[in-house]
């Protein structure tokens, strides 16, 4: 047993690292093996440090079952608290749930797990009209939509999405209730053009245009870090331009959770194209937030309008205009989806912080536990 430990020691396993041979690493002689020096105490040594690190073992195995049964029971707290707040129907429903997340803050978000579920909450009630942003005094949504319908009609050229909405009757029956002065809409009718992305080759050693593509989407934002050039035309530049307050889908990929996935464009990218895994829809901005357009299309809601049709296919999965045109939203009044962004940056804000501290509190633990075992171990 004492000879065990030592073979699945950190110390040997380092060493036998330094020693494999072949191209995969896997090669291990027999040579080495009995080459292998070791550490080796008395019989009534080896068989008293058998013994203790057994205990040691027993007693991290305790300490272990006892973590996974508090965070067991912080999910389930946290997973049951913000689903009812989120299903909440009355204001005095909300109250209370808010009051119990108060009260049991400390225990509900002290796992990762529950503060990225709050995240989620913040959307769905943000989407719903449930964060205390309302106003009767704003000019209601249905005035938007027909202002934009009247720009849409004399505008617009996409074929695609007139087609589309052409065939894109409200239904009766919608998921869930939202304030008075919000409205219905399909994601269509908020958007003047819906294009893909350039099929032109594109490779880090090419000299020519930056093209956007999957990795460049990240967390509803731009990243610019991974970057692949193509040859374009001057026409094709022109074209696939980026302007501020567009969106960028991920409309193709092997993985359902990024399908559907979309980015705003943070600022004029006038020299920029994107790839053909992409689409841009550019909407009607005098009339809408894209900031809140973009925080309704990553609720819950809306991917699960996304996902569900789409988990039953094979192989790489996509969404086409027609079904990201047809994508059902809840619209409030422009001044109410620019308080809902601001709240929602406040919240998730707050997020960020509460995860910073476990961060923060889970290297301080490792610190003071390395330092406990040293002390244990007499090491200074």
């Amino acid at each position: 047993n004492f000879i065990h430990l030592f073979l699945i020691s950190k110390t040997l396993q380092e060493f036998i690292m330094s020693v494999q041979v072949g191209i995969s690493r896997e090669g291990l002689s027999a040579k080495q093996i009995r080459d292998f020096l070791i550490p080796l105490p008395p019989l009534p040594e080896q068989q008293r440090i058998v013994e203790k690190v057994d205990s040691l073992m027993a007693l991290c195995d305790d300490l272990e079952a006892k973590q996974t049964q508090k965070h067991t029971h912080q999910v389930k707290l946290g997973t049951g608290s913000l689903n009812a707040l989120q299903q909440s129907t009355t204001e005095e429903e909300l109250i209370r749930w808010w009051g119990h997340l108060q009260t049991n803050f400390g225990l509900i978000f002290d796992c990762v797990e529950n503060v990225k579920t709050l995240r989620q909450r913040i959307l769905e009630l943000a989407v719903r009209g449930m964060l205390g942003t309302t106003d009767d005094k704003d000019e209601p949504a249905l005035l938007l939509i027909k202002a934009i319908k009247q720009i849409h009609s004399t505008t617009s050229t996409n074929s695609k999405i007139n087609r589309h909405l052409e065939s894109n009757n409200h239904c009766n029956d919608y998921p869930f209730s939202i304030p008075n002065n919000w409205t219905w809409v399909k994601f269509g009718e908020l958007i003047h053009d819906l294009k893909y992305g350039t099929s032109q080759k594109c490779d880090y050693t090419i000299e020519g245009v930056p093209v956007l593509r999957i990795p460049n989407i990240s967390e509803g934002t731009l990243n610019f870090q991974d970057l692949k050039y193509g040859v374009l035309s001057a026409k094709e530049v022109l074209e696939y331009k980026l302007e501020k307050g567009d969106l960028l889908f991920i409309r193709s990929n092997g993985s359902v959770s990024l399908v559907g996935r979309a980015a705003l464009v943070p600022y004029n990218l006038d020299s920029y194209a994107y790839a053909g895994y992409l689409v841009r829809a550019k909407l009607y901005k005098q009339h809408l937030s894209p900031e809140f357009i973009l925080q309704v299309l990553n609720s819950q809601f809306t991917r699960e309008q996304i996902e569900i049709p789409i988990r039953t296919t094979s192989g790489v999965k996509n969404i086409n205009s027609k079904e990201i045109s047809r994508i059902l939203l809840p619209l409030p009044p422009l001044a109410e989806q620019q308080r809902i962004v601001k709240k929602v940056d406040n919240l998730m804000a707050l997020c960020d912080h509460l995860e910073q501290r476990l961060e923060h509190r889970s290297h301080s633990a490792i610190s003071l536990s390395n330092a406990t075992i040293q002390q244990i171990i007499g090491i200074t």
